[in-house]
């Protein structure tokens, strides 16, 4: 009998075991590497109705991304306006995924990624909110803020030579976004603007301790937090003309972790692992917009470098598991206002994948796109008790993916025959706009 309960014990301990190292399997794994919502979809609903073609335009609250410079040329919600440099965004939106992957002679299957959706906050600050504050009456701000209300966009780590996956939008660590940006008026032709582009990720540090029969299992949240400098120029030449620059440093958290479990003193499991990590690549951009006023037509033309090619995916050990190559990304915006109060959007894009062929054994999808999109906007010159105008902005975009194929040529027999994949991921949002 003694025997028998013994061994009981014995066996249930062993289960338990077994269940608590799968616990903190699941619990520790961690992403490869996440893209946050500004730098897979843009910021703000008039630069989202242009497909992003915003760094010559830049005249509203997401000039904090697009190009600080642009703070200083704020343009009038309506006609007459007196506008004095201060107003406030709010908006919301909506990502859904449709992508999709094939075996030779089978039918799609779906990647089956879960929609996004998130927020957006934005306020600016022109002289005249400032006045008595600042010596000079050219000093313009501009703040804002986005967050995921789900999970981000970005990589799972998980085993490459068996698991296929679109690399930037899967569904994984959540990523916080602040910007923090100031613009100073040298002329009425030209400002420059600089800040810094704030980013915060949560992580979670799972403990497992054994006592006597027993465990314990705790969770501390951390926050980690990282800065990357932006700055831009804006020129305005005052007969409809403006050219912009803007430059974006890159930003990186690699943050590492390890695992133990004891059982009596005794290590019976240790296992590293990334808590967060992400990557956003250093850009320059450029963008030249020309405003025909007769016709009330805006005509906008962008084109970005981005180098990818300073991305490393680490393993914990500093060597790079997946090559990414620079890209350049040409854009065209357009905006035109029929009324004074009522506008018009749209935009394309080409935006070539940093992503390698994969022939070998890993199995990270991406392709080149198109980006097309549309958007309207409706300013009211006052609404009930606001006696100032409030502007509704709405958008959608369709990034459209060029169907890849994979052909193997190593020995991964899974995929051996190679496959192919596309898609499209649908977003589309809505803002307000305050102003006073």
């Amino acid at each position: 009998m003694e025997f028998g309960i013994i061994s009981y014990l014995e066996t249930m301990r062993t289960m338990r075991l077994h269940m608590i190292c799968l616990f903190c399997l699941m619990a520790v794994s961690g992403g490869t590497a996440h893209a946050d919502i500004a730098s897979n979809f843009g910021l703000g609903a008039n630069a989202l109705s242009m497909s992003g073609a915003y760094t010559g335009v830049a005249d509203d609250f997401s000039a904090c991304y697009y190009n600080p410079g642009g703070l200083a040329f704020q343009r009038r919600p309506v006609f007459g306006h007196d506008r004095r440099g201060t107003s406030l965004s709010i908006g919301s939106g909506y990502i859904a995924n449709m992508l999709w992957t094939k075996n030779p002679g089978s039918a799609k299957s779906s990647a089956d990624i879960a929609p996004l959706t998130f927020e957006q906050l934005g306020l600016t600050m022109g002289p005249s909110a400032l006045a008595g504050l600042l010596p000079e009456r050219r000093v313009y701000f501009g703040f804002a803020f986005y967050s995921p209300t789900d999970a981000i966009i970005g990589w799972k780590e998980r085993n490459t030579a068996t698991d296929r996956y679109f690399v930037f939008y899967d569904n994984q660590n959540r990523i916080f976004g602040f910007l923090a940006d100031a613009a100073y008026r040298l002329s009425d032709h030209l400002a420059i603007g600089a800040g810094a582009n704030i980013y915060a990720a949560s992580r979670t540090i799972t403990n497992v301790n054994f006592i006597q029969a027993s465990f314990y299992h705790t969770e501390d949240n951390v926050i980690l937090i990282k800065a990357a400098p932006v700055a831009g120029v804006m020129i305005n030449t005052g007969n409809g003309l403006k050219i912009g620059l803007n430059y974006r440093a890159e930003t990186r958290f690699n943050d590492y972790g390890v695992n133990n479990l004891s059982v009596s003193g005794l290590l019976i499991y240790t296992q590293s692992f990334n808590y967060v990590r992400f990557f956003s690549p250093e850009q320059y951009s450029i963008g030249v917009s020309y405003r025909f006023a007769k016709q009330g037509l805006l005509v906008s033309l962008d084109a970005a470098y981005i180098r990818w090619s300073d991305f490393v995916d680490e393993q914990g050990d500093g060597m790079p598991q997946t090559s990414l190559f620079d890209t350049v990304v040409p854009r065209l915006g357009m905006r035109y206002r029929i009324k004074d109060n009522i506008r018009l959007s749209g935009g394309y894009a080409f935006i070539r994948s940093p992503v390698t062929d994969q022939t070998g054994a890993t199995n990270f999808l991406d392709s080149n796109k198109h980006l097309i999109s549309l958007g309207a906007g409706y300013t009211f010159k006052k609404a009930g008790f606001w006696q100032a105008p409030i502007t509704v902005s709405a958008y959608v975009q369709d990034t459209l993916f060029q169907t890849g194929y994979v052909h193997k040529t190593q020995q991964v027999a899974q995929y051996q025959q190679g496959y192919s994949f596309g898609g499209s991921v649908f977003d589309a949002g809505i803002e307000c706009r305050f102003v006073w």
